[in-house]
């Protein structure tokens, strides 16, 4: 779902629950009036959301992001190492990137590679941040997945069918010069609008992919939107790639497009850039 967008156009959107149902509504409204309306079924874990940038044959990673019916931690995890690897949203507000084993063994494993941090990795925790304070409007951005246009990697041998590809959103690339980000919102239903123009403005406009109630009665959204990449940052994401192929063998150990995941965590929020292992 894409929002329109016009000149001068506040957009936002609310969601709110109904008393005899654990189902949510999400709502996007322009100028102050419903512009569209979407409903969030609650959190399954036999029924993930698999969400990727680009098209069949050439994309970024595909995440999976699911929840069980009795607990309201939320889990993202690329698709083909969930089970090396993953970015736990808890209920807690204790927020964490972490290998799912020791480390001896995540070390071990030829499905992946830690290059900045494994000289100083000690613990499972990658990375970790703090819920933000709450807000009157009732949305926590929690975090999100960013991917340059020419960060997409070719993949011609997955999802080749179309019964495998209906099973993913697809977010189209962002314009040249720009990346795609999948952005990741916990909502307490019936507390008031969020302001979504200035997303809106961006040259994709925002978008509506999914989202799931949680036993807790929030509700998980995740939504789209564009954003420009600087010089600078395009230049240090090219040096990591560059080093990530000579410190961990990427050419030996991957026998596919590889995929690298570069995190910057702050105190109250985080980014994971999902990039292209090669140039």
């Amino acid at each position: 779902m894409k929002v329109p967008k016009r000149p001068a156009t506040r957009v936002s959107a609310l969601v709110h629950c109904g008393r005899q149902s654990r189902r949510a509504g999400l709502q996007f409204l322009v100028d102050g009036k419903t512009d569209r309306g979407f409903v969030i079924a609650p959190a399954h874990k036999k029924k993930p959301l698999r969400i990727t940038v680009g098209k069949p044959g050439c994309r970024a990673t595909v995440w999976r992001v699911w929840a069980h019916r009795n607990a309201s931690d939320v889990y993202i995890a690329s698709s083909n190492t969930a089970e090396i690897h993953k970015i736990s949203i808890r209920e807690s507000g204790d927020w964490r990137y972490q290998t799912t084993s020791n480390l001896d063994e995540f070390r071990a494993n030829s499905k992946v590679s830690i290059v900045a941090l494994e000289e100083e990795l000690s613990s499972r925790v990658i990375g970790s941040w703090r819920r933000p304070a709450p807000q009157a409007h009732g949305w926590t951005d929690v975090m999100r997945i960013v991917v340059p246009t020419t960060d997409l990697s070719p993949h011609p041998n997955t999802y080749e069918t179309s019964q495998q590809a209906d099973g993913i959103q697809w977010v189209p690339p962002a314009p040249a010069g720009f990346a795609a980000e999948i952005r990741f919102f916990l909502v307490e239903p019936g507390n008031g609008q969020y302001d979504l123009s200035s997303a809106a403005a961006q040259k994709d406009g925002v978008r509506y992919w999914g989202g799931m109630t949680l036993p807790s009665g929030e509700v998980l959204v995740i939504l789209s939107s564009s954003v420009k990449i600087e010089p600078s940052t395009h230049s240090y994401h090219e040096e990591l790639k560059q080093f990530g192929v000579n410190r961990s063998g990427f050419k030996e150990r991957f026998d596919r497009a590889p995929r690298v995941l570069v995190t910057d965590i702050e105190a109250n929020y985080a980014t994971f850039w999902d990039l292209a292992g090669f140039n």
